[in-house]
């Protein structure tokens, strides 16, 4: 079981970024050739991005793209982000974030980006699933 670490590089910084949430699964086959099935999940009870300010990664950039390294290209990417004017409130409406490439373009200002990448196939040894990630980006 492998999962996949997500680092941020940006003009000024390269940090590795906070796994927040994810859904892993992953088969393997034991000595007689059965197929032994795992899960490892971390969902409940976990605090909303807007609230684990002191816990994200701080990503400086002078640039508007950036650039998003896994340790393992997933199949799928989506980004989603937050003002740091709502920090703390958990109710706070997110945009939706271009990802293309494995480069995501940043907002002006200061914001907290949550990551989503998806791999799907199921026959990799590695694993599949769902993972997020978190950092924070201040873009003067």
């Amino acid at each position: 079981m492998e999962i996949s670490e997500l680092e941020i590089i940006s003009d000024i910084d390269n940090v590795m970024a906070y796994t927040y949430e994810n859904q892993w699964n992953w088969v393997v086959s034991d000595h007689n050739g059965d197929h032994i099935a795992g899960s490892l999940a971390k969902y409940p009870d976990i605090p909303h991005p807007l609230e684990l300010k002191n816990n994200i990664p701080v990503v400086n950039s002078q640039v508007s793209e950036i650039t998003l390294k896994f340790d393992r290209v997933p199949d799928t990417i989506s980004a989603i982000c937050w003002s740091d004017r709502h920090w703390e409130n958990i109710n706070a409406e997110y945009e939706d974030i271009a990802c293309e490439d494995n480069t995501l373009q940043l907002k002006q200002g200061g914001y907290v980006y949550k990551v989503t990448g998806k791999w799907n196939d199921k026959s990799d040894k590695r694993g599949y699933g769902e993972i997020s990630y978190l950092f924070y980006a201040n873009m003067d």
